[in-house]
């Protein structure tokens, strides 16, 4: 269909069905659906000046290959976005300024977003890899979930801000960076779960649930790891870095193999580290360091729960 589609209303705007190669919608109120939306193309929809108006797009089965763009005509136009995609080639989203929440469902294809700010929560379920455009920023103030089960999810630009807990149900793996602090909700992924911080990391969970559970882990900070809330870890077989500039670094992980930790630091300023394995496998400690600080490290469960250091500095060693 090479048709395009160019709507303007003066209310609100419920879709019946659109079946074009591109749409351009422009609505003095809520955008809803009660038919698909079939496009080739891109679709744009605009919000003119009335504020906390929703788009909710997220009933239908809608199959949509080009880029989707928002428009506020006025700051704070737009309240919620909430849409479903099932296209397997769904182009690049870019939403600008949502002031509460946003949700993609995005079955079939990958996503990449384009900066973007959100006042409340963010969920995104993908069926290919979670990106963003490099040079973007993702501002988050609620929690953040992303569900890629099978792909990666790269949110690695370091102007980005999530300022709630960030979950993972299920992806291959996490690489995402925060300007500001981060707080870990629940992270599940198959390979690695790589995070970096302009401030502190902490889990959120409280004693006995897994904040992360992955192969390996990386984790680096300014002010601290786990200092607020211990980090629990299930299952991580390395820990590739937990290093923090200063402040303290706080980790308990529930061994199911044997645990290498190839740099567990505390770089600059002063801080302690406090490591606690559980499970009855070897740990292997290759560079651990506190210089100004209180090295604590404790492996139970059995006749395998040994311990080998390579390199262990600190002010005082247990």
């Amino acid at each position: 269909n090479a048709t395009t589609v160019e709507i303007t209303e003066n209310d609100g705007s419920a879709i019946a069905l659109v079946n074009a190669a591109s749409f351009d919608l422009r609505s003095a109120g809520n955008i809803t659906q009660t038919g698909t939306i079939t496009l080739s193309g891109a679709m744009n929809l605009r919000i003119k000046t009335n504020a906390d108006q929703d788009i909710i797009l997220d009933t239908q089965d809608n199959d949509i290959d080009g880029t989707i763009t928002l428009y506020e005509e006025a700051p704070g136009s737009i309240r919620d976005y909430l849409i479903r995609n099932i296209s397997a080639s769904a182009g690049v989203t870019n939403i600008g300024g949502v002031s509460r929440n946003v949700e993609f469902d995005y079955p079939n294809a990958a996503i990449n977003f384009e900066s973007m700010s959100i006042g409340g929560t963010l969920t995104v379920n993908a069926g290919g890899a979670v990106t963003q455009t490099g040079g973007s920023a993702i501002a988050v103030t609620g929690t953040t979930s992303i569900t890629a089960t099978g792909f990666a999810i790269t949110l690695s630009e370091s102007g980005n801000n999530f300022t709630g807990a960030f979950t993972v149900p299920g992806a291959l793996s996490l690489d995402v960076e925060d300007t500001n602090a981060f707080v870990i909700g629940a992270v599940t992924v198959t390979n690695a779960a790589v995070i970096t911080s302009g401030s502190t990391v902490n889990g959120s969970n409280g004693a006995g649930t897994a904040d992360i559970t992955a192969a390996s882990v990386n984790i680096s900070a300014q002010t601290g790891i786990g200092a607020t809330q211990v980090i629990d870890l299930s299952g991580v077989d390395t820990i590739t870095a937990a290093d923090t500039v200063s402040g303290n670094i706080v980790i308990s992980n529930a061994a199911d193999a044997a645990v290498s930790v190839t740099s567990m630091r505390v770089t600059g300023g002063i801080g302690a580290i406090n490591y606690t394995q559980t499970g009855n496998r070897s740990l292997a400690l290759v560079a651990v360091s506190a210089f100004n600080g209180n090295v604590t490290v404790s492996n139970t469960g059995g006749t395998g729960a040994d311990i080998t250091c390579a390199s262990v500095s600190a002010d005082t060693t247990n």
